[in-house]
């Protein structure tokens, strides 16, 4: 077995869990493909949800659908826990601007209220495009409902750090256990172990 000293305190910079790393991680695939989602996205007549449990990974692809369908123009509606209803003012600035063949996406519209929401599927239009996130399904045709796995937490790892062994990966089903599956907050857990000394590693070059 080898040898595993602990990180060293690791300065937010050089952090490999910092903000900066994740964005430029993309949505792994389980049983489809980006081309795949949009063929199927234009069967549903380009309205549809991602739908999953928070930390799944469904703004990160739906971030990703948008940007592949350039260069339609995409208008943003991001929803908080607690928003139970989108200000007037932004819904008239976007439907004042969008075509049909725009893209409207909706993030996290489970947090509108019943009337809200059937409110803004009245404003959308017949043939407005439309995607959505959501953690649960019946707002709009689901288009995947995401998943995630221990090996996903660990291939996502592997290519933060650069290093992976068993250490580590029984480490890793553990944290994914404590956070039932929620990829976000096991990285959020990862950053703060690896900011506090607390996270083994193979080598120190993993953060160099």
């Amino acid at each position: 077995m080898k040898n595993i000293s602990p990180v060293k305190f690791c300065p937010a910079r050089k952090n490999p869990f910092a903000t900066e790393h994740l964005k430029k991680i993309r949505y792994r695939f389980s049983d489809s493909s980006l081309n795949s989602l949009l063929n199927h996205f234009e069967t549903l007549n380009y309205r549809a949800a991602i739908v999953g449990p928070q930390g799944y990974g469904k703004t990160t692809l739906q971030k990703e659908l948008a940007s592949a369908m350039a260069p339609t123009q995409t208008h943003w509606i991001k929803l908080r826990e607690g928003d139970r209803k989108i200000p007037q003012s932004i819904l008239y600035d976007i439907f004042s601007q969008a075509g049909t063949n725009d893209l409207i996406c909706v993030d996290g519209a489970e947090q509108l209220s019943w009337w809200n929401w059937k409110k803004l599927l009245r404003q959308l239009g017949k043939d407005q495009r439309c995607l959505i996130t959501s953690h649960r399904q019946g707002l709009l045709p689901t288009l995947i409902n995401c998943k995630t796995s221990v090996s996903l937490l660990s291939d996502l790892v592997t290519e933060l750090t650069f290093t992976s062994d068993t250490v580590q990966q029984k480490e890793l089903e553990l944290i994914f256990k404590k956070h039932r599956g929620d990829i976000r907050q096991s990285i959020r857990e990862l950053y703060d172990r690896c900011s506090n000394g607390a996270w083994p590693a193979s080598s120190s070059e993993s953060l160099m």
